[in-house]
């Protein structure tokens, strides 16, 4: 038996070996396999040590007898060295021993020595050399507890403890194929451990084995609210979170992501996919100016000592952290928000999965890895646990799992003999159009059938239609292209147009585009009379690419939900039910010559296209989705999928390649080939497109936004088609809507945009945010409505006057498309409209809470098998609401000088629960006016404002404590109006096309093509007209018509006991639904001021008291006036 490879439960459970002889043979072991872990290792002492304890008699042995622990070098370790990597601490040997030290030394563990770490376990200087990554030498083993995580895989030690401040437990976990473990922050005391940040660091464990976890978990009385119990696969609701750093995630990763939720879900649990808030994208800015904050004051004690003796960047760290108070402050008050939110979205699942790290580990020891995946972690306080389970060197599988390799070479195959037959069948000229609409139906058929036997719709609770009607389109483009292009260009279409489009492989992209001249030159001769002949064909290949590309995204969209298989065959079932209306009209309204006569085989090819093309080529592509942009899967599909048309078309087909094609195959071969990515640098990008992907990311994370978002772009595809054919056919009726779809357009994504800035909080230069923003778009949108309108009435009238020439031929077709399109983005809106209702309502509840205290539990994990991931549990949190205050602006008569005075409100006192192993965080809750995030003013930073620091720094917003409630009969912005009455007006305009068109095959008078003009014209004018008027009196401040309410409120105030009188008011409309209103009131004198004989009749006059005046003034202007908002009070005397 070899003594190393036992983990710390199996040292326990075994009788045959002693204390010392498993120390003697770690000893050996770490001679043997330097892997430059250990900064201290005593022989003597530990062999003496060990002595001891294997003459305890058994019952005096406790849990971690004989058990050899690593420890990091910035723990406090009696009889050893503690020198943190730095040489200001070089013959430091304390005392005493850290907390945790000495809880696991009580449990009858045994110190083996210190393992290495960076300087302060910060930065990566200092006088011992690096620790080794211990399956390959040449790459980082991870953050500073390195040192810990490969001695534990480099079987030196089967225990280590190590700290994480961002991610330097998950890391190295990931890094060396073992077991991390971060608990709950401040589950474990940090007596005795320099720590870098006291409100990041946590102390954390390294296994082998998830059985080790749980014992040290028992040892250090790590306990949930709940009792244990046994944690079942089966059953277990598992989220998958992979956060919004995704984008930075290499093939390993989404390779482990994707294996892990396929074992997960084999298993029997239910697995869903876990969308974090755009609020969580904050996450890393919190999470940097607190460390550096906390980096201050824990590095200022070294600095004074030694400042020559530090890192540069340590030192820079105390001398310039960059971080202000007011920025630390609310750096804290917003992580705590997001804890708090987190903890909901946690509550529903038993555990969530998320990746570790961005990708295996980077070559080189100056490189510690990205800890960009582990950081959201640590900031939130989450227990995490690091689930090894990939088996490479080099950080995950380098080889196909053999149960893919069969199903990649049949997909290659049938996809080649697909192709062939599908050019064979096209050989009797029976047109793309033809055999296009027969795969469909086919497919569709095939679909109905599939759906009848297993009954998938039923099973499906919600679909999001408009996404899946968005894929069901691409369907139809991406089949209508594919039987003009070429297996390699089609099969590899995304790849090929990937070389393409990144910018930062320019030599694959040459290639790929000198294979492009080759074909062209091949096909055509450098003939112009070819060239034409030949190029429907190329813009169908390149337009069946972008569809392909556009189809993996939405695939991507609707596969978590839906199922891979479901969402297929639904697509195909859709794109069949797109094609049905063209091959209506081109059969029954257009007279079309007759199709030839075809061959049986020829026909029963049909079937065989349509499950290749439609169902198991997309299929075997999505399953495979995360493999199959690695090399090794690459270097199977594509000679197997040249080899089989090759060899096919020559046997099967009479198609023999030519020398072209061959070289054609080499370039595309080289060009396509996927590189491994170096996971950590990121990926350069101009502000330009952050913005557009953050913006495309606030508007995905919405299901109501995503489905307008996918509508929006149905309607612009409609747009642009009904636009081209309106110039064709000289049809103003068809051009006229073409142009107002485009401006519905314009108003959907300004609407969209809009919901991205309502995401903005106010700042100091827009103080009431920029809710206006939907207010000034549903204005320009109607101007520019109200022109387009007269310019289609002066048009029509002209048309009228001299009828023009019109081609009417698939009229009907667009128009009647045209209507089925705008009835869907109807109900899609009404739907948007009732969530954006919704959304307001919970954004102004959560404005007017504030936390004081937060407290997170423990949860235990049990073993799971699955890849390499993070996983977080849920962390309960318990909260109480601070006591708030007001500000009041106390004005004298004659005096234009203001003076300031602090008025608790006062409310019920509330007991705070004693909370075990958690800090507890209390500060003055202060505005939150942090730099400015919003993408209009991106270099816009808050000055200084002395009076502000002065008066306010340590104040609440005034009249935040009773927030007006937003009405529920009042709901739609005037953006959100807008939008709908587009659609509206759209609609009838469809209809209005369809009559013309039908007038027109029957009379054949063209000039109800005009009529049906000036008809979609006053609709549009009639539409927006009111809209335009609602706009321009909130642009201009007129509450015209709340004067009534208003003037009612104001006799009101005179009732109120202490209020003379009042002057200036002032209310104004923020929005379509809120106002804003400011008033001075004056103060009546007591009564005791009125009575001359009185004991105080010799002193000054006094008054009311102030906060029950301007209380029951702010409650009754908000109760009378609906909408009020914000209320500004100044008192007077």
């Amino acid at each position: 038996m070899n003594l190393v490879n036992l983990t710390a439960t199996e040292i326990l459970s075994c009788s045959t070996a002693t204390t010392e002889q498993l120390v003697t043979a770690l000893l050996l072991r770490i001679a043997q396999s330097d892997v430059q872990a250990w900064v201290h290792v005593d022989q003597n002492l530990l062999l003496s040590q060990a002595h001891k304890l294997d003459g305890l008699s058994r019952d005096k042995r406790q849990a971690l007898h004989g058990v050899p622990v690593g420890v990091k070098d910035i723990f406090y370790t009696e009889g050893m060295p503690t020198q943190h990597n730095s040489p200001l601490y070089k013959s430091a040997a304390p005392a005493i021993d850290a907390a945790i030290v000495s809880v696991l030394k009580s449990a009858g563990a045994l110190v083996l020595g210190k393992t290495t770490t960076t300087e302060f376990a910060s930065v990566l200087t200092g006088p011992t050399p690096p620790t080794r990554n211990a399956h390959d030498a040449t790459r980082t083993p991870g953050g500073s507890s390195s040192g810990s995580a490969a001695a534990v895989a480099a079987l030196q030690v089967p225990i280590a403890l190590g700290t994480q401040t961002i991610g330097s437990i998950i890391r190295p976990a990931s890094f060396n194929g073992i077991f991390g473990f971060k608990p709950t922050w401040g589950a474990i005391s940090r007596e005795g451990v320099k720590v870098c940040s006291i409100n990041l660091d946590t102390i954390g464990f390294f296994t082998r084995s998830v059985a080790d976890l749980d014992l040290l978990a028992d040892v250090v009385q790590l306990r949930d609210d709940n009792p244990p119990g046994l944690f079942r696969v089966a059953g277990a609701t598992i989220g998958m979170c992979r956060t919004h750093m995704w984008d930075r995630a290499g093939p390993g990763t989404k390779s482990a992501m994707e294996l892990g939720k396929r074992l997960l879900q084999d298993s029997g649990a239910i697995v869903e996919d876990v969308e974090l808030p755009s609020e969580f994208e904050s996450v890393t800015r919190f999470h940097t100016h607190i460390f550096r904050s906390d980096a201050k004051s824990a590095f200022l004690n070294e600095w004074i000592r030694g400042k020559d003796g530090l890192d540069p960047t340590l030192v820079e760290m105390v001398e310039n952290p960059n971080v202000s108070h007011r920025e630390y402050l609310a750096a804290l008050d917003g992580l705590a928000q997001l804890r708090r939110e987190f903890d909901g979205i946690a509550s529903k699942f038993d555990v969530i999965c998320a990746p570790s790290v961005v990708d295996e580990a980077p070559v080189g020891l100056s490189n510690t890895g990205d800890s960009i995946m582990c950081g959201i972690w640590t900031a939130l306080h989450v227990p995490v646990v690091n689930v090894p389970g990939l088996s490479s060197s080099r950080g995950f599988s380098t080889t196909i799992p053999a149960k893919y390799t069969p199903r990649i070479l049949l997909n290659a195959l049938l996809f080649a003999s697909s192709l062939h037959a599908g050019k064979t069948v096209l050989g009797f000229e029976v047109g793309v159009f033809w055999i296009t609409m027969r795969v469909l139906a086919c497919g569709g058929f095939g679909v109905l059938v599939w759906e009848g036997w297993t009954g998938q719709l039923a099973k499906r609770k919600s679909i999001e239609w408009s996404v899946l009607g968005t894929a069901s389109l691409l369907v139809f483009v991406q089949q209508a292209c594919l039987f003009t292009a070429v297996a390699l260009f089609s099969h590899f279409a995304s790849l090929w147009l990937e070389s393409l489009w990144t910018t930062s492989a320019p030599r694959k992209a040459m290639t790929v585009v000198l294979a492009w001249l080759l074909c062209i030159i091949s096909d055509t001769h450098l003939s112009s009379a070819n060239v034409w002949r030949f190029l429907p064909g190329y813009g169908a290949l390149l337009c069946h690419a972008l569809s392909s590309t556009a189809l993996n995204h939405t695939f991507g969209v609707l596969s978590p939900s839906l199922g891979t298989t479901f969402t297929i065959s639904a697509s195909a079932f859709g794109a069949c039910v797109f094609a049905l209306p063209f091959y209506l009209f081109r059969t029954v309204l257009l007279d079309f010559p007759s199709t030839p006569a075809l061959p049986l085989t020829s026909l029963l090819a049909l079937p065989f296209l349509a499950f290749t093309l439609l169902i198991l080529s997309p299929i075997t592509a999505r399953s495979l989705n995360q493999l199959s942009f690695t090399p090794q899967h690459f270097a199977l599909s594509y000679p197997t999928t040249a080899a089989s048309a090759a060899i096919l078309g020559s046997l099967a087909f009479s198609q023999f390649p030519t020398w072209t094609d061959f070289a054609v195959a080499v370039l595309l071969y080289i060009g396509m080939q996927p590189e491994r990515t170096d996971a950590f640098p990121a990926a350069p990008r101009t502000p330009t497109s952050r913005l557009i992907r953050s913006y495309l990311k606030t508007i995905l994370s919405n299901p109501e936004s995503r489905k307008i978002f996918y509508f929006l772009m149905l309607n612009m595809a409609y747009m642009l088609v009904q636009m081209l054919y309106g110039v064709w056919t000289n049809s103003l009726g068809l051009i006229s809507d073409a142009i107002h779809m485009a401006f519905d357009c314009m108003a959907i994504g300004v609407g969209l945009f809009a919901s991205v800035m309502a995401t903005w909080e106010p700042n100091e230069r827009f103080t009431y945010g920029y809710g206006r923003i939907e207010t000034l778009s549903g204005f320009a949108n109607g101007i520019f409505l109200i022109l387009i309108s007269i310019f289609i009435v002066f048009e029509a009238i002209q048309r009228i006057l001299e009828p023009p020439e019109m081609n009417t031929s698939q009229l009907l077709l667009v128009s009647s498309l045209g209507l089925a399109v705008n009835l869907f983005g109807m109900v899609t809106r009404i739907r948007m409209a009732a969530g954006i209702r919704m959304d307001m309502t919970m954004r102004l509840r959560r404005k007017a809470m504030a936390i004081l205290m937060e407290a997170t539990g423990i949860v235990m994990l049990k073993a799971m098998n699955i890849a390499t991931l993070n996983i977080v549990a849920h962390a309960r949190t318990n909260m109480t609401m601070t006591t708030g205050m007001i500000t009041l602006t106390v004005m004298r008569t004659k005096m234009a000088m203001a003076t300031h005075t602090l008025i608790p409100q006062r409310r019920p006192q509330r007991h705070i629960p004693t909370v075990t192993g958690a800090a507890l965080h209390v500060h003055p809750h202060t505005p939150h006016l942090q730099d400015i995030a919003t993408p209009i003013t991106p270099n816009y930073r808050f000055g200084v404002d002395e009076h502000y620091q002065t008066h306010h720094e340590h104040e609440h917003v005034p009249n935040l404590h009773n927030p007006a409630q937003t009405p529920s009969h009042e709901g739609h912005s005037h953006n959100m109006r807008g939008v709908f009455l587009h659609v509206m007006a759209d609609t009838l305009g469809s209809v209005g096309v369809i009559i013309s068109t039908l007038l027109i095959q029957f009379y054949g008078w063209t000039g109800f093509d005009p009529i049906a003009s000036l008809f979609i014209a006053v609709l549009i004018a009639a539409s927006v007209i009111p809209l335009v008027i609602d706009t321009g009196r909130v642009l201009c401040l007129d509450v015209s018509d709340r004067d009534a309410t208003i003037e009612t409120a104001l006799a009101e105030l005179k009732s109120i006991e202490g209020v003379a009188s009042f002057s200036a008011p002032r209310f104004w409309p923020k929005d379509a639904t809120t106002m804003i209103g400011s008033i001075h009131i004056q103060l009546a004198a007591s009564a005791a001021s009125f009575d001359p004989a009185g004991p105080h009749s010799n002193k000054r006059k006094t008054f009311v008291q102030l906060d029950r005046v301007v209380d029951r003034v702010d409650g009754l202007l908000r109760g009378r006036i609906s909408g009020l908002e914000e209320l500004t009070i100044q008192v007077e005397d």
